[in-house]
This record gives C-alpha cells, structure tokens and sequence, in this order.
C-alpha cells in the first residue's frame, strides 16, 4: 500500500477497535461484529470501505444509529448461516448501522470521526490494489491476447468500484458482468457469451460461484480480495477447476501486506490443511498444497 493508504488503513482500525471495545464494555457483541464486517471492506477495495462508512455516517446522523431488533435474516446470519448474496448484503447494511453510544457526546464524536474517515477514504490520490490488476490484465492480454480472465470479488460495491475504475481501459467494452441481481436467463446469456463470444473479462460476485461452467473457456482467476469461507474460496475455482479442463488452472490471490488480509491468507491455508487431513486431497485453492 501507498503511505496515504497505511495511513488511512490504520486511522479505519482504530476506529473500528474503539467501537469494538465499547461493544465489549457494554456488552453488545452484535456491534463487534459488524466492526469486524467493517475490517473485511476495509481489505476489499477503497469503495468497498467508502460506502460503507457514509451509509453509517448517514445512519447515526439521520437516527444516531440502529439497536432494535434485528431482521430474521440478519439474525441467522449473525448465527453463521450462509446466506444468499442479496440477503446477505441487506443483513450487512443492517449491521453497519448498529451503534454503542454513552450519551449525546460520544454520538457526536463517532459521527466526527466518520466525517473525517469518509473524507480521507474521497480524498485518496490512487488505489494501489486497483491500479496492480488493472496492470496484470494489461499485461494478460497485451501477451496472451485469446486468454480470459474470471476476476471474482465479495462485494457489490467493490464490483461497481472496478468497473469505474476500469472504465478507461483498452479492454472496458469486453467486460461482462454477474453477482446477484442479474437473472437467471440473463447469467446464463452471459455465460454463453463468455464461453463463446469475444469479450475477455468476466467481473463477478459470488453469485457466480455456483451453477455457471466456464472451463472450456477459461483457466485462470483472479481474487480480488479473499472470502473468509474456504467452501466458497472453493466454489469460485470450480467455474473453471472443473472435469473438461485442459489447461493448467491458475489463480491469482491479490492482498495488501500487514493488514487483515495477510492474516486471512494465513487463516484460510490452516482451514485448507485442515479440511485436507481430514478427507483427503482437496482443490489446490490457495496454491500452497
């Protein structure tokens, strides 16, 4: 990452474990959780974290916040239940504007904090992470100009932030699109142009991750950022890990150093080794089998 970008890395942290600690205090761990949710943006993408934080920034200034009942949907998934892309996007929202405050003060404080965050996170001259695959595409497809490439990420704001990002791009007419709000007929007409048509990038969330084969056209992936699940790290391989391949799959893991995303990286390999010892070879999901 950039100076600007450690910075403002460590500036989200500390506010997210201020927060974290008073949920503690306070004894309101559904609050830690949605730091933790916070955190993981953080490590996706800039935009990721920029939504999120002026969706809380508007929430505790329009209604100082949320701490009702939760939705049934936020609550399984609060219980480790997997939900569906677009239930799972509702939950996290309600989540981010879950707060702890002690009085009027400590309200005002938080909404200060965010008002600065937001500005830095508007303010930043460039995402090195963003600007790193933009150039690994280039490259892919200035010396390999007939490859395709599956780049998946978690979030839908990361997604729409790509895009924007790679609007400039000699090859931005040739990227299609999938994650949650896309049909059923519609996916799979991009799957057909995908596997048979000219465009050579395919941008997806994990609504992709099940029920669409791309292996007789693709063989390497990108991961813009890691999923915390190793079952779902494994479902996005399998679009094109898959019986019919015959080339050599490769997928690429792009992170920053010294942040979560590292002890994610670390965290995952452990569950894999796991997973492994206990029913054998698995998927070589994260290149290190």
């Amino acid at each position: 990452p950039s100076k600007q970008e450690e910075d403002f890395y460590a500036d989200v942290t500390e506010y997210v474990r201020d927060i974290y600690n008073r949920s503690e205090k306070l004894k309101a761990p559904v609050v830690g959780f949605a730091m933790a949710l916070m955190q993981k943006r953080l490590v996706s993408s800039v935009g990721a974290i920029r939504e999120t934080l002026r969706r809380r920034l508007r929430a505790l200034l329009e209604q100082g916040g949320a701490d009702g009942d939760l939705a049934q949907d936020t609550q399984a998934y609060l219980d480790g239940e997997d939900l569906e892309e677009d239930d799972r996007q509702t939950a996290e929202q309600e989540l981010e504007r879950l707060t702890v405050t002690e009085g009027d003060a400590a309200l005002q404080a938080e909404i200060d904090t965010l008002q600065d965050l937001v500005s830095k996170a508007e303010s930043l001259p460039v995402d090195t992470k963003a600007r790193k695959v933009k150039r690994y595409i280039q490259q892919l497809f200035d010396e390999h100009p007939e490859e395709k490439l599956l780049l998946f990420t978690e979030y839908r704001d990361t997604l729409d932030y790509l895009l924007e990002q790679f609007e400039d791009q000699p090859w931005s007419d040739e990227i299609l699109v999938i994650h949650g709000d896309v049909d059923k007929d519609d996916r799979q007409a991009i799957e057909d142009a995908f596997n048979h048509g000219e465009p050579r990038l395919l941008l997806a969330t994990d609504a992709a991750s099940e029920g669409i084969d791309l292996q007789h056209s693709c063989h390497i992936m990108v991961n813009y950022e890691l999923p915390w699940n190793p079952n779902r790290l494994e479902q996005r391989i399998g679009r094109i890990h898959r019986y019919g391949q015959d080339k050599e799959v490769k997928v690429w893991n792009f992170s920053f150093e010294d942040t979560r995303e590292g002890e994610i990286f670390e965290m995952l390999q452990n569950k894999v080794e796991s997973i492994r010892g206990q029913l054998g070879n698995t998927a070589d999901v994260l290149g290190i089998l």
